[in-house]
């Protein structure tokens, strides 16, 4: 049924280093292994002993006596034996309170999944967080009287506020907004992590005209597949790649910037993605297309070996990925950039990282020379838009700044949640007992324009994404209205 294939997606698009981290997300076993009061102290006593060495910075956004407090205000939680599951979303909640996106724990998203299909109820309703207040966007519960639009002001007996931050710590995120954005597709989850299995909620959700208590029985997976089978389609976007005419104006869906093929060994081999861009062009340049329209909406990101081959048909002048990439040297660093020597089969940029870091010590910090990408010269000539929401993230931000900040492309959608200066490049090392997986930015990555205050990506032309997103896919309508209204203009 298509809508299984949906809720996969809503557990499935949050970042690339969801897809790509190299933690091993560990699965719910009827024997669960424990690990002893000692074990978990010494590895969370790892934990911030390396990512203080690793991370580019820590601090950037909270100060290391913050950082000391909340450390030892966790450690003292740890008063017995815990399973991995209970210490992975334990190093979560210290890795997350750094409110950096790539500063992470992969939770335990398994155990969430196989409770759901072996009939465990969730919570049944969908929400969008905005400005610090949930709105329902669907309603599974089978109770009347809530409708898409009405905001949920309390939560067993808690308020809203503070339900969103107790589910705070459960995501990596640098905004708030960016935590609104994330929490859209783990609300039922992490409130199952935070309360456990319950066979009912009670919410308090207001109108325009008054408030009122419900009480919601939760749902298991078969129904909620029902019902939403039932209602009106909503809109998938997924990792699929897609390129086609609309009207004479070329649609590129270009997918995630990291392999996606089936069986694909390694994730950073761009050969088959290259393969579609240069066909797509062949095809928009052979058809002679007034306009293209690039959609990275929902876009996880990956490596700009991807992103620079798809910018480059329709750059007119030479550009790089960033306007300064900035890399701390750790052990942490290196022994990951040395494992990709001896297992990928794409190896360019690691060599010149192992070029980079040569002769230097822990600690020290380099500029990262970025490839200048060349102007084509068979540069696509038509007008081009780039169409981006809340949901475009990490590369496929920086993407979309750099077409802008280039003057490559008119950016168009809504505000992204992700920022185009940042703390990226992601790398990731194992605890020494628990072997729990912790990912850390090694970089800093400063927009192309030279900005290094950090801020959402806003577009050009403004496009308000609607509360619920349905099959018919009204963004990418008015996103087309928009370019043919313009090609007369350009």
């Amino acid at each position: 049924m298509r809508y299984k294939w949906l809720v996969k997606i809503l557990f499935i698009i949050m970042t690339l280093a969801q897809f790509v981290a190299s933690a091993d997300i560990p699965n719910t076993k009827k024997h669960e292994t424990y690990f002893s009061k000692e074990v978990i102290i010494s590895d969370f006593d790892e934990l911030y002993e390396r990512l203080q060495k690793a991370h580019y910075d820590l601090y950037a956004h909270r100060d290391k006596e913050q950082f000391d407090k909340h450390f030892l205000k966790l450690k003292d939680t740890i008063k017995s034996q815990m399973t991995l599951s209970e210490a992975t979303i334990l190093f979560q909640k210290l890795a997350s309170f750094a409110n950096i996106a790539h500063t992470k724990v992969d939770l335990p998203t398994q155990d969430y999944s196989n409770y759901r299909q072996s009939g465990g109820k969730a919570f049944p309703l969908f929400i969008k967080a905005i400005e610090g207040k949930i709105y329902v966007v669907g309603n599974y519960s089978g109770v009347k009287g809530i409708k898409v639009g009405d905001e949920i002001i309390g939560l067993n007996k808690q308020e809203a506020g503070s339900v969103l931050d107790g589910l705070r710590q459960y995501i990596s995120a640098d905004t708030d907004t960016m935590f609104y954005g994330f929490l859209e597709f783990q609300f039922p989850m992490l409130l199952w992590f935070e309360h456990g299995s319950l066979e009912q909620y009670e919410v308090v959700v207001k109108n325009d005209k008054t408030q009122k208590k419900f009480i919601l029985p939760t749902i298991n997976y078969e129904s909620l597949i029902h019902k939403m089978e039932k209602q009106k389609g909503l809109l998938e976007l997924g990792f699929e790649r897609k390129a086609k005419i609309i009207n004479q104006v070329g649609y590129l869906r270009p997918g995630p910037f990291f392999n996606t093929d089936q069986n694909a060994k390694d994730v950073w081999d761009n050969t088959s993605f290259k393969k579609f861009i240069d066909e797509a062009f062949d095809t928009f340049v052979e058809k002679k297309v007034e306009a293209l329209l690039i959609d990275l909406r929902n876009n996880p990101g990956g490596n700009n070996s991807f992103s620079d081959h798809m910018v480059q048909k329709f750059a007119h002048k030479d550009f790089k990925f960033a306007a300064d990439f900035k890399v701390r040297v750790s052990e942490e660093f290196i022994t990951a950039n040395e494992k990709r020597l001896k297992e990928s089969a794409v190896t360019e940029t690691s060599e010149n990282y192992k070029k980079s870091y040569e002769g230097l010590k822990e600690g020290d910090i380099f500029d990262f020379e970025l490839t200048i990408n060349k102007a084509s010269t068979k540069v696509f000539k038509k007008p081009v838009y780039i169409l981006v929401n809340r949901h475009s993230y990490s590369n496929a931000v920086t993407t979309a700044a750099l077409a802008q900040d280039y003057d490559f492309a008119t950016l168009i959608g809504e505000e992204t949640n992700d920022l185009a200066t940042t703390y990226g490049a992601m790398e990731a090392f194992s605890l020494s007992r628990t072997k729990v997986s912790i990912s850390f930015p090694k970089a800093h990555i400063i927009r192309s324009n030279g900005e290094t205050k950090a801020h959402a990506l806003r577009p050009d032309i403004i496009i308000e994404t609607p509360l619920v997103e349905y099959a018919e896919d009204s963004v990418l309508s008015k996103a087309l209205e928009e370019v043919e209204a313009r090609l007369g203009m350009d």
